[in-house]
């Protein structure tokens, strides 16, 4: 059984393999503290299993979700960030554990002896987050944006205006403007809120 384990915390790691290695003796574990080369790594070996954080290196990531999904890998998922927008874009794609850093290490345990059994496991922490009304759960989707649009919304972030963005940039405002208009229709959303969205999920925090 090959089990992987990405996390940006030395210290977490041990934790997580240590846990692992006591569900399952005989398993074998790969750890990873970067996202590219875990992505790399699961294309490449495929392994039985894959636990991973969200956060890593200040940017929330729900990259390791999706190429699960792609190769239909059981994955769990362990991290600080247990809100409904993560648990949503997690199910999304399949989550089949998910459990809080803040749980308790049992949960952990549970968790990971759930993973390995087919089964689903939701700590209770992230249970009574969901068990919240939607006004209450203040979730925040992903923002859909090409790199082209980024210094839009890197604007709207720092107030730079329109006219100014189109000079520093060498585009039109007319095309400065469709690309706000791509970007509110795209998310479905204000340019306050698309702004509010990216630096939740492309910032610490």
């Amino acid at each position: 059984m090959l089990f992987v384990i990405l996390d940006d915390h030395p210290a977490i790691l041990k934790v997580l393999e240590a846990t692992i290695k006591k569900v399952v003796p005989a398993v074998q574990v790969r750890t990873f503290t970067e996202l590219k080369p875990t992505l790399k790594y699961i294309r490449t070996m495929r392994p039985d299993y894959v636990f991973t954080d969200i956060q890593i290196y200040q940017e929330k990531q729900t990259d390791i979700a999706e190429i699960c999904a792609k190769y239909e890998i059981p994955f769990g998922v362990y991290t600080s960030h247990v809100n409904a927008s993560i648990i949503k874009e997690c199910d999304y794609n399949g989550c089949k554990v998910f459990v809080g850093k803040t749980a308790h290490l049992d949960d952990l345990e549970k968790g990971m002896k759930a993973l390995v059994n087919g089964k689903e496991f939701r700590c209770s922490v992230s249970k009574a987050v969901m068990s919240r009304s939607p006004e209450e759960r203040g979730e925040l989707p992903k923002v859909y944006y090409t790199q082209g649009e980024l210094p839009v919304i890197m604007a709207q972030i720092t107030g730079e205006s329109t006219v100014d963005l189109a000079k520093r940039t060498g585009k039109s405002v007319n095309t400065v403007r469709n690309q706000r208009i791509s970007l509110m229709h795209k998310n479905d959303c204000s340019m306050e809120e698309v702004a509010r969205r990216y630096l939740y999920w492309h910032t610490e925090g």
